[in-house]
């Protein structure tokens, strides 16, 4: 539908950004403002994305060396499912 009849909770935050970045007046301290939380929010998520990575790396390598999947599991705060479908 037309995106100026939806409601805010019906739309991405990044739609919602870029709408605002349009159609919404703002002065230039706010658009830096707006601008700054969305670098931080990019910022979040690859940190988020670096620590699920590390997890996986360490997940693998305790698999490797030998350790029960339910110790992996355990430690990791994973179920047995999610470390057996990380085995290579």
């Amino acid at each position: 539908g037309n995106v100026l009849n939806m409601r805010s909770d019906d739309i991405s935050g990044e739609l919602r950004r870029e709408f605002y970045m349009k159609w919404v007046p703002i002065s230039e301290i706010q658009r830096d403002y707006l601008i700054e939380d969305i670098k931080e929010e990019g910022r979040e998520e690859g940190r988020e994305e670096g620590r699920v990575e590390g997890k996986i790396e360490v997940v693998r390598n305790f698999l490797k060396m030998g350790l029960p999947v339910e110790q992996v599991a355990l430690g990791a705060g994973l179920s047995v499912e999610e470390v057996r479908g990380l085995r290579q």
